[in-house]
C-alpha cells in the first residue's frame, strides 16, 4: 500500500476490539439502523424546542428598542425591529443549544439525550468518548449536509445503508454502537 494510501486507510477505518469490529462489519438491517433516526429526531426535537425556547425568552426579557430615534411602537419599522431582534435571538439561541445538545454531551458521554434514550453511544478508535477535534469535523460534515435538501436526502439514505458507519463517522474516526 502507498502512503497516500495508508494515510486514506487510517482515516477511513477504526482499530476497534473484536465485539465492536463484529457490530460494525455485519450488514445492517432497517431494525439496526432505526433507532439512530430515532435518536436524532428525538434531540432535534430538543433542539428546536429548547432554542425556541430561549428566543422567546430573550424577546421577553431584553429590553426593546423604545427610545428616542426608534420608530413608533405602532409602526411597520417597530414590526421590522421586532422581527430582525428575533431573528438574531433565534440564530445565538440555536447555536448555543445545539452545542449544549450535541457536541457536549457526546464529549462528556458519549451521548446526546436521544442516543441515551434509545441505547447508543458514540466512540472513538480506542473505544473511548471523542475528541473535540473528531466532534468538530463530524459535526461540521453533518451541518454541511443539513444545509441543502440533497445533503439532508445523504444523511437519511445513510440509515439504510448496509454500511454500519456512515461516511461522516469514518472521516471522524467514531462509530455508533449499541450499549
Amino acid at each position: 500500500m502507498t502512503g497516500l494510501g495508508r494515510v486514506f486507510h487510517s482515516i477511513l477505518c477504526l482499530e476497534l476490539n473484536e465485539m465492536q469490529i463484529h457490530a460494525l462489519t455485519k450488514p445492517n438491517t432497517q431494525e439496526e439502523m432505526l433507532p439512530r433516526f430515532y435518536a436524532f429526531v428525538v434531540t432535534s426535537f430538543a433542539w428546536f424546542g429548547l432554542s425556541g425556547m430561549l428566543t422567546l425568552i430573550g424577546l421577553v426579557v431584553l429590553p426593546s428598542t423604545d427610545a428616542p430615534g426608534h420608530p413608533d411602537p405602532d409602526s411597520m419599522g417597530a414590526t421590522v425591529a421586532l422581527v430582525n431582534r428575533a431573528g438574531i435571538l433565534l440564530l445565538f439561541f440555536s447555536v448555543l443549544s445545539w452545542f449544549v445538545l450535541f457536541p457536549l454531551p457526546l464529549r462528556r458521554s458519549g451521548q446526546t439525550c436521544g442516543m441515551k434514550l434509545l441505547g447508543l453511544k458514540l466512540v472513538n478508535k480506542s473505544g473511548g468518548h471523542p475528541s473535540w477535534s473528531s466532534l468538530l469535523l463530524r459535526s461540521g460534515i453533518l451541518v454541511a449536509l443539513n444545509m441543502s435538501v440533497i445533503g439532508a436526502l445523504v444523511i437519511l439514505g445513510s440509515i439504510f445503508q448496509k454500511k454500519n458507519r456512515p461516511f461522516w463517522d469514518r472521516i471522524a474516526q467514531t462509530a455508533v454502537v449499541s450499549v
